[in-house]
């Protein structure tokens, strides 16, 4: 049985990639999972960080606050960031954080 990050992983694009699931932001109205990667752990188990949502990706993601203070606090993970546009991402947004329960979402930090 997938994983609501399963789906996400599979299924959504990331600025981040390299292959099929490459896509760069766009300027558009949608919803972002960011999600840790442990670097040199060979079960390569994601954890969803925080879901947010914009109605410009590209213009939020910009120097978003949470990659930053991840980046240098994980420097033995991957951050990658996963998009998918939608209208009405306020309904996506917040299934996600409840179906994901992302640290962040819950700890209200940052």
């Amino acid at each position: 049985m997938s994983t609501s990050l399963d789906i996400v992983i599979n299924n959504w694009y990331t600025p981040n990639g390299w292959d099929n699931s490459f896509k760069p932001l766009p300027d558009k109205e949608g919803v972002y999972v960011i999600v840790l990667v442990e670097l040199y752990d060979p079960r390569n188990n994601p954890e969803a960080v925080y879901v947010g949502r914009s109605m410009s990706l590209v213009n939020r993601l910009k120097g978003h606050p949470v990659i930053n203070v991840l980046t240098p606090m994980f420097p033995d993970h991957h951050v990658i960031v996963y998009f998918k546009t939608c209208n009405n991402s306020d309904e996506l947004e917040t299934e996600l954080i409840h179906s994901l329960d992302p640290k962040i979402n819950k700890s209200k930090t940052l």
